[in-house]
């Protein structure tokens, strides 16, 4: 009996990532909680368990919790993050359909996920997707109303890539606004297909996976309909001897959430009926001993033409000519319930004779010869493309690739069916923080290592971007000048500005330098990725060192006020803030000026606030402006009518006391000299007494 098990078997990228980040976080956290199963499969739950990865019902009582594979939705997002450290452990390829819904949701889209509503992926997509996101499994599922909107496509990562097809082609022939996004996993694909070519080529297949695991139980149902016969199993003891009677070959397959020693456990297992079986296959009758075989012209791995002779409940009896009948078992054709009698098929020789001595024949058999030879030329295709990449590798040539899957320290490619590598360090020119990014895009890249023996081949895009951006470079040394108006993408930030990519060149768009009104950080102005015009403002070539303004293309507010806010007018501002001595009043972005505590009445004010505080829309008059100094004087008093003074009494004159005249006899005698005593004496008398 050979067992062969399937490439794609067990644990995706995803997955493995998912317990990766667990376990890393349990080692810096201690006991850590996971949101649910970190994964479908109950084995490996337990198991993690055991190590202190645990899951847990009440997520507010965790310190650290982990976001599963499948992801969660928006809104649970939003409310764990209130009360939780969370570690996000979410798939890529989940986190990428989740980035979608949220965005069509934004444009108005109707979000239709083909995947099955209650999975935990699925539930957190339609989250993301918003109020009109819908799941469905079925064409028959699509409300009629949703027909005339704006529809998007998506898928459950795990989902069978047929009925995603099926579902496009009925959208498409009814919906004009359609969008497409095909979300299925590569990896899911590829499992799927591996899984129905296995299947056509053994007698029976097993499939070992969580039975609540939904890329487990597609596996199940898509190599169902192949009619081999297949046994869904979680574990090696579940695992029966009656399935392997008469058995050649037996195919397996696993879940993406199904770990590597379970399936170790249960090819083991399976090796040992296989040696029970062998023991009983060597036991010869007397017949098989003694009667000369008469089929000597016939050759094990012979395909021979056969007519069917009778139809019995498990086996075909076949005439295979030198009078000779041979049997068919029935798994052994693909077509069992619509044979009859008279029908010719083309068999292969796979045993010269059974216990009852009758050669054994198989349809299926030549579907493994031919999937053998398709796998041998595939190995001699592959090491004629290694060799191919020899020249490839010394020209230096360009190729352009997909991403399949992030790995420790980079990212997996398909090179044209041969798996290349891209470190972290060369795929972009400066430091890449996030991979998962990358699953699914395209890259350009060159080979940097080739490896025939270790079939080995490594990559680089860095190299490609490093000589474009030095050639760039030179070009944009050659043309750049002071004074020059120029175009460039921001590249990033940072507290004193911003560093703009001119071609090559990075020039500063210093802070001081991004307006005329103040700018507080350099992101109120412009963003990483934006395109913007620049004027050159120094150049030093030695240095490589650009200074660049976005000011110096703006008209200044202060020219422009000169003219538009002529002194005496009145005009309308907002208070942006108040002072001891007064308000500063913006009449337009850029544009403000000193409203004096004087000039806010005419009465006397002792607070700036008791008249006016920021935020208020004021009346204000222009009463002297400077553009050289960049100053504006402003007044709400001057708005205002003067009011009258009020008519105040007119103070009394104070009147002194009226004091007697007294007349003076004056002698005029010339023989009598005038004395002052004679003038004064009486007052001098009056004084003594």
């Amino acid at each position: 009996m050979i067992i062969r098990v399937a490439k794609t078997a067990g644990f995706c990228y995803g997955v493995r990532r998912a317990i990766d980040i667990a376990q890393k976080a349990r080692d810096e956290h201690g006991f850590i909680y996971t949101y649910g199963p970190l994964i479908h499969n109950a084995q490996e739950v337990e198991r993690l368990k055991s190590q202190g990865i645990m899951e847990i019902k009440d997520a507010s009582s965790a310190d650290y919790l982990v976001i599963r594979s499948h992801g969660i939705g928006k809104d649970t997002r939003e409310s764990l993050q209130d009360s939780n450290n969370l570690i996000d452990a979410t798939c890529p390829n989940v986190s990428k359909a989740q980035r979608l819904c949220s965005r069509l949701e934004k444009e108005d889209y109707h979000c239709i996920i083909v995947g099955d509503k209650d999975h935990p992926e699925v539930l957190g997509l339609l989250e993301w997707g918003g109020k009109n996101a819908i799941a469905v499994t079925s064409v028959a599922e699509i409300p009629e109303s949703i027909l005339g909107c704006k529809v998007a496509l998506l898928s459950q990562t795990t989902q069978d890539e047929r009925l995603f097809k099926e579902i496009e082609k009925w959208l498409t022939e009814r919906v004009a606004d359609l969008k497409v996004y095909n979300t299925i996993c590569l990896a899911t694909s590829s499992r799927q297909k591996e899984a129905i070519e296995l299947a056509e080529i053994s007698d029976v297949m097993i499939v070992i996976g969580g039975k609540h695991s939904a890329n487990t139980n597609k596996l199940f149902s898509i190599i169902r309909e192949t009619k081999t016969p297949v046994y869904h199993i979680e574990e090696a003891c579940e695992l029966k001897n009656k399935w392997f009677a008469s058995t050649d070959t037996v195919g397996v397959t696993a879940g993406a959430s199904t770990p590597d020693w379970i399936i170790e456990e249960v090819v083991v297992a399976m090796e040992e009926i296989k040696n029970e079986t062998m023991e009983e296959n060597t036991e010869l009758t007397m017949a098989d001993i003694f009667t000369p075989s008469s089929d000597e012209t016939y050759k094990v791995g012979d395909i021979l033409n056969a007519v069917v002779v009778q139809v019995g409940q498990d086996e075909v009896l076949v005439d295979i000519g030198a009078k000779r009948e041979g049997v068919v078992a029935a798994r052994e054709l693909e077509n069992f319930e619509e044979l009859k009698a008279g029908d010719e098929l083309e068999l292969m020789l796979v045993k010269k004779s059974n216990r009852e001595g009758a050669p054994v024949l198989s349809k299926k058999a030549i579907a493994r010869r031919k999937y053998e030879n398709e796998k041998r030329q595939q190995k001699r295709e592959m090491a004629k493309k290694f060799d191919g990449l020899s020249a490839s590798f010394e020209e230096k040539t360009e190729f352009e690739v997909t991403v399949t899957e992030e790995v420790k320290g980079g990212v997996v490619v398909d090179l044209d069916g041969l798996r290349g590598f891209v470190p972290a360090s060369h795929l972009e020119i400066g430091f890449v923080n996030d991979l998962s990014k990358y699953v699914g895009e395209k890259l350009r890249v060159r080979i940097i290592e080739l490896d025939k023996k270790k079939n080995r081949i490594v990559l680089s895009q860095k190299d490609i971007l490093a000589e474009e951006r030095e050639s760039l470079k030179v070009e944009t040394w050659a043309k750049l000048e002071e004074g020059a108006v120029v175009e460039g993408t921001v590249c990033r930030t940072a507290k004193f500005g911003a560093f703009v990519d001119l071609g090559g060149i990075d020039g500063l768009l210093h802070i001081s330098e991004m307006g005329w009104n103040k700018v507080d950080k350099p992101e109120d102005a412009v963003n990483i990725g934006d395109k913007i015009e620049v004027k050159v403002l120094s150049i030093d070539r030695d240095k490589e060192k650009i200074a660049l303004s976005l000011k110096a293309l703006q008209e200044d507010p202060w020219v422009v006020a000169s003219t538009k806010y002529p002194e005496g007018s009145v005009v309308k501002g907002k208070v942006l803030r108040t002072t001891d001595f007064g308000a500063f009043v913006e009449i337009e972005p850029g544009f403000e000026g000193l409203l004096h505590i004087s000039e806010l009445a005419y009465e006397r004010v002792e607070k700036v606030e008791d008249v006016v505080k920021p935020g208020d829309i004021v009346d204000v008059k222009i009463i002297k402006i400077n553009p050289d100094e960049k100053k504006i004087g402003l007044s709400i008093k001057a708005t205002l009518e003067k009011p009258a003074a009020p008519a105040r009494p007119r103070p009394k004159k104070k009147v002194a006391p009226k004091v007697e005249k007294k007349e003076f006899q004056y002698s005029t005698e010339d023989d009598v000299p005038l004395t002052l005593g004679d003038v004064f004496g009486d007052l001098l008398d009056s004084t003594k007494e």
